[in-house]
């Protein structure tokens, strides 16, 4: 599924979670959980190089391209700057290595903040999920688009540990927490209605795909569509029912 696709079923996920949360959420912590949802619904695909969500920490394709042409450029030419001094080639190549620490800036941000996930879990002797997390991060640039973080197992794993971890958090946090997975859980049903599917850890040649629509087709944004009409229902009889009920 396209953005658009994977955001309308996440709605849709969210918006039927709402009647199996184990508490009533205000307006506000609603409006908190439809929104983990949604930027839940597009994290999966931070494995894929150029997704929505990728492009988000990262320049375009051809600044990307640009900078590291420039990288290369600086390296080779650093020798040329001992013609003037040692310090001159060095900034050179340290120029260069910049460069190419711009056009990769993804990766560079993912291992960081995977870094900072594994460092506070040991640090501050937080819960298990944020290990798994960080290292779901470290491993980003390296796994495949579909992958490991597209997998069911990954997905139970972190739903478990995220669920374990929020026992004791006020209302809003867990509200937060069980729209990033309803959000996850939906994008990984958008893919595999399509072609492609989802793969599992376990027998990698196995693929969930029920292969009903091709990505951005007729059929997709007909399913949007229909997705984005059920979100915005059920969540209105989700606070009328409840209105009802407070009575």
């Amino acid at each position: 599924m396209n953005k658009v696709g994977h955001v309308s079923l996440g709605w849709a996920g969210a918006a039927a979670g709402l009647f199996l949360l184990p508490t009533t959420l205000s307006g506000g912590e609603a409006a908190v959980y439809i929104g983990a949802a949604t930027i839940a619904s597009l994290l999966p695909d931070l494995d894929h190089k150029t997704s929505t969500a990728s492009n988000m920490v990262q320049l375009p394709t051809k600044y990307r391209k640009l900078a590291n042409r420039l990288g290369w450029g600086l390296i080779v030419c650093s020798p040329i700057g001992l013609l003037w001094s040692i310090i001159a080639s060095l900034i050179l190549f340290a120029g260069g290595i910049f460069a190419f620490g711009i056009a990769r800036l993804r990766n560079l941000i993912f291992i960081a903040i995977g870094l900072a996930g594994i460092l506070a879990y040991w640090h501050f002797s937080l819960h298990w999920v944020i290990a798994l997390v960080g290292l779901g991060f470290i491993l980003l640039p390296t796994v495949k688009h579909r992958g490991m973080i597209h997998s069911p197992e990954f997905a139970i794993l972190l739903s478990v540990g995220l669920v374990l971890s929020i026992a004791a958090q006020p209302v809003l946090i867990q509200a937060a927490v069980y729209g990033v997975i309803a959000g996850w859980w939906s994008h990984l049903a958008g893919d595999v209605f399509g072609r492609e599917g989802i793969g599992l850890l376990v027998w990698p040649k196995l693929r969930l795909a029920l292969r009903l629509f091709r990505n951005g087709g007729r059929t997709e944004r007909m399913l949007a569509a229909a997705c984005s009409f059920l979100s915005i229902t059920m969540i209105a009889f989700y606070f009328v029912y409840n209105s009802f009920n407070l009575q």
